[in-house]
């Protein structure tokens, strides 16, 4: 539905971001998200407006983060975002972890303008934020033997 990729692609893109991170030196972050408001508009006006938010909170957050970045959903309302490669100082990398969380937070909070039925369109004006989670990790590079 939302062309998101799935828990094993997921799994597979967060494994490559730490070999990088163990490769490169450089760091990298996971953040969690959670919509806020998600099931009173589902219990309101049915799955089938609830998915099309989905969709576009999946546009959303695609379009804040970079092409190397992941996006990806893990059911429900709640949302990861795998961002690889940010940089060798920490001080900086939390800085670049926050400015990109600033720009999720500010773009899914925008309202949402959904039409259920082309065929009847009734346009449902929504509000949606998110409570987001971020954790910014290194990985120091392993010693040859």
């Amino acid at each position: 539905m939302t062309q998101l990729p799935n828990r094993r692609l997921l799994h597979d893109r967060l494994v490559q971001a730490i070999a990088g991170s163990r490769r490169t030196g450089m760091y990298g972050a996971l953040m969690l998200l959670d919509l806020d408001h998600f099931k009173p508009l589902n219990d309101q006006y049915g799955h089938a407006v609830g998915d099309l938010l989905l969709i576009e909170v999946a546009d959303r957050l695609r379009a804040s983060v970079r092409e190397v970045d992941t996006v990806a959903r893990l059911g429900g309302d709640e949302f990861v975002v795998t961002l690889a490669s940010l940089h060798e100082d920490a001080a900086t990398s939390v800085g670049q972890a926050r400015t990109i969380a600033d720009k999720i937070l500010d773009a899914l909070s925008r309202p949402y303008m959904l039409t259920p039925d082309m065929r009847a369109p009734q346009c449902i004006q929504h509000h949606c934020s998110a409570s987001i989670g971020v954790a910014v990790f290194s990985v120091a590079p392993t010693a040859c033997v």
